[in-house]
């Protein structure tokens, strides 16, 4: 009877069509769970990564003497005069034939300001957890050092300048400021 025949072949197709889709649907889940786990995992490396820079010995120093160091530029101060006196401080010699420590931890703590900055620019979904947690190192250097680099950028005549330092130190600053939180006030000698 071709009639059952024809029945049977229908049930056939509906049965292999919905056995496709459901294939389809778990496949397509199973997906976004690995990639999920992956995007998990590459924002816990990249955690790990940043907080072993900035948990370094040296990298804390050299933030303490940034801190301890150089004064916030006040608004109403002339960039030039304050990048002038400033800088005055960070190449005032620590020894013979050695770099300045001002110097040395201006160089290190904006190098590591660039590699966060690069990775938050490029591989790492910054949510409101991770600012929580990265602004505050960054935020009360940046209040010293953003405007040294802005002078030392328009002294270099160049956009570029720690570009990536820029954007997370900008980036974590907004987001204390549009938090309500103020500038840090931190007194001298800081230990």
């Amino acid at each position: 009877n071709w009639d059952l025949l024809e029945g049977f072949a229908s049930l056939l197709s509906f049965s292999l069509l919905i056995g496709g889709g459901a294939f389809a649907v778990t496949e397509y889940i199973k997906g976004q769970l690995i990639e999920e786990r992956e995007k998990n995992k590459l924002s816990y490396d990249i955690y790990q990564a940043i907080f072993a820079k900035i948990t370094d010995p040296k990298q804390e120093a050299a933030r303490r003497w940034i801190l301890q160091n150089m004064k916030p530029k006040k608004a109403d101060e002339d960039l030039a005069e304050w990048y002038e006196r400033e800088n005055q401080k960070a190449m005032e010699k620590g020894g013979e034939d050695e770099m300045p420590d001002g110097q040395k931890a201006i160089k290190l703590t904006l190098n590591a300001f660039d590699y966060i900055g690069f990775i938050a620019d490029h591989f790492w979904e910054i949510d409101e957890d991770a600012l929580d947690w990265i602004s505050a190192p960054i935020a009360k250097v940046w209040y010293r050092l953003g405007p040294y680099v802005d002078y030392v950028q328009k002294l270099r005549g160049v956009e570029d300048y720690y570009a990536s330092a820029q954007s997370i130190g900008k980036q974590c600053v907004e987001w204390r400021v549009s938090k309500g939180w103020e500038p840090e006030k931190i007194v001298e000698n800081t230990p």
